[in-house]
């Protein structure tokens, strides 16, 4: 098996019609609505950087995000605030904290039109965003649509978020960003620094996938090498997870002589911390993946019906495993397939991932 340390491609800047800034009244700053899922907003932060960089000193960059992704942002050293919203839509209070925060640039990155009409409604100023899904009505300055055709990807995601800073005037095309930074209160650390090995090499896994099971590599997999780096390594291993996937990190870690599970125990920050303690992970294409990436972890990420060449990790040393069959990647969150269900990641064995690890 030949294997390479992963490099996403994010290929070169195509998106025309440069955005004029230079004449805008920043007002206090700039706003940035994030993405709404844990891994896209990962896969944002190269994008996010190149923005921050073109707000003029002294001014602020606000990040609106999704409550569920407060930790992520506050955990970005480069980002003056946070506004978080409760659910789907922003409500007349949340929309009232836009106002106060005044932006004189807001950036939308989610496709959504609602993500638009929420920032359009609180007065944020000049919109730039994608167009798409009727929302070019509510830009002022909008961008080509992103669209994906299942098995035809040539470029990563991260494209579509370093092509609006681009068109915004930064001139810095490459993935890289400063790292994440995880805040914790010391209570909180300490409860992680109690279940963390001293002088063990330690593996973390994360099994679950929220997207759906055709991301899944089979738990079986997971335990069998979860037992070799124990018995092998002579390490210990921590299996994460968010609340919903106690059972399948349970099953992971089953049998591992002092394995943890810590599926649903921790804040994002604490499971942060726990990755960036970490000399190896093994993890789906799931946000759990692009957290370890973005701390600067080493690992092995699996894809099953989803493509490393669009979504595979940004930052630290990885190797992607992926199995390209007729049928994959499909894209699909379960897999259609009736004869051998989940092919493509039933074929990538244990002993793949044990090669991988110890190539790394």
């Amino acid at each position: 098996m030949a294997l390479d340390i992963y490099q996403p491609n994010p290929g070169t800047y195509s998106c025309p019609s440069p955005i004029d800034l230079s004449p805008i009244d920043w007002r206090s700053g700039m706003l940035i609505r994030s993405t709404n899922w844990l891994g896209d907003a990962l896969m944002s932060l190269p994008g996010v950087y190149r923005l921050r960089r073109l707000v003029p000193a002294g001014w602020t960059t606000t990040v609106l995000a999704p409550a569920k992704l407060a930790a992520l942002w506050s955990s970005v050293p480069w980002i003056d605030r946070v506004i978080t919203f409760a659910d789907k839509r922003l409500s007349s209070t949340e929309r009232q904290a836009v106002r106060q925060a005044d932006p004189g640039v807001t950036v939308v990155l989610p496709n959504s039109f609602g993500a638009a009409w929420d920032v359009w409604r609180s007065g944020a100023g000049m919109i730039v965003g994608r167009s798409g899904r009727g929302r070019g009505v509510l830009l002022d300055a909008p961008l080509p649509a992103w669209s994906r055709v299942a098995g035809q990807d040539e470029f990563h995601e991260v494209r579509k978020y370093l092509e609006i800073a681009i068109a915004c005037g930064s001139c810095d095309w490459n993935t890289d960003f400063p790292s994440l930074e995880p805040n914790l209160t010391d209570q909180e650390r300490a409860a992680v620094d109690a279940m963390l090995p001293t002088d063990q090499p330690l593996l973390v896994l994360a099994p679950g996938a929220a997207y759906g099971p055709a991301k899944q590599w089979p738990v079986a997999y997971f335990n069998a090498v979860a037992r070799w780096w124990t018995e092998s390594r002579g390490g210990r291993v921590i299996a994460c997870g968010a609340p919903g996937e106690e059972d399948v990190a349970a099953a992971a870690t089953e049998g591992c002589s002092g394995a943890v599970s810590i599926a649903g125990k921790t804040s994002l920050a604490q499971l942060m911390y726990v990755m960036s303690r970490s000399d190896c992970v093994v993890a789906n294409d799931s946000g759990a993946m692009h957290l370890a990436a973005a701390l600067g972890c080493s690992g092995v990420a699996l894809f099953g019906s989803t493509d490393p060449i669009a979504t595979g990790p940004i930052g630290g040393r990885w190797v992607a495993r992926h199995q390209r069959l007729p049928c994959a990647p499909c894209l699909q969150r379960s897999c259609p397939r009736s004869d051998v269900p989940y092919e493509c990641l039933k074929t990538i064995s244990p002993q793949d991932v044990i090669e991988c690890i110890e190539f790394l």
